[in-house]
């Protein structure tokens, strides 16, 4: 009884942090749509603001997925939780992010120069 009662007020919260969480990541994807477009931004800050979306993005889905699995089975809940870790820990490790940024975005094609 107790733990259902607990788990129901841990989803109201959980609920909440995630929306407000979703609500600014959206915006800082916007804001960073609108500097891919006209470039205001110093490359130092886009690439910093590049790297806090990734962290934001993972901790939004994140808090959502635990959200769900609160609804559900605790076996649930400790998969989704220990899935959670393991992407927190690689976003941390330095050569993560930019790694899959360059895999995820190719280098443009060079044109053939005759000589």
């Amino acid at each position: 009884m107790f733990f259902k009662k607990t788990r129901k007020g841990l989803e109201k919260v959980v609920d909440f942090v995630g929306e407000i969480l979703a609500f600014l990541t959206l915006l800082l994807m916007i804001f960073m749509l609108i500097n891919g477009q006209f470039n205001f931004l110093p490359t130092d800050t886009t690439a910093f603001l590049t790297y806090f979306m990734f962290v934001a993005i993972i901790f939004t889905v994140g808090l959502k997925s635990l959200e769900f699995a609160l609804n559900n089975s605790l076996i649930l809940t400790i998969v989704i939780l220990v899935l959670l870790i393991v992407a927190v820990i690689f976003v941390f490790l330095p050569d993560t992010l930019p790694n899959w940024l360059s895999n995820m975005i190719p280098a443009p094609a060079m044109p053939d120069v005759p000589g």
